[in-house]
């Protein structure tokens, strides 16, 4: 597994989740044989890491919808359709915030792999 790898799959899959904390978490998968796979049910081990900078995306997004609006249904529609709309831009190799979340997976799935055997 390399970090491309990881990459891939966080850009292929739905593997950002909003929690009910309202913090972001990045999550990958690996089977039985440690390889990415991008369902949980296919997974023998899952790995998550947070992602502060998305979620500082979405409270900038907040704060320009509520610039907008006091209606907070309102503010959360423009907020989520600017995040959504911006989010996944973000997922590249030029931004260092996204690489420090596949660092860390790549760290722990390294460390995770280890346990398979």
């Amino acid at each position: 597994m390399t970090k491309v790898d990881i990459i891939k799959a966080l850009q292929e899959n739905q593997a950002l989740e909003m929690e009910q904390d309202g913090f972001a978490r990045y999550y990958i998968h690996i089977d039985e044989n440690g390889n990415l796979v991008p369902f949980v049910g296919d997974a023998e081990i899952t790995i998550s890491t947070p992602a502060a900078y998305v979620d500082k995306l979405w409270n900038d997004c907040v704060e320009r919808a509520s610039a907008e609006t006091e209606d907070e249904q309102t503010v959360k529609e423009i907020a989520c359709d600017e995040f959504w709309g911006t989010v996944y831009d973000l997922e590249t190799e030029d931004n260092a915030d996204f690489m420090e979340v596949v660092d860390d997976l790549y760290e722990q799935a390294l460390e995770a792999i280890k346990s398979l055997d």
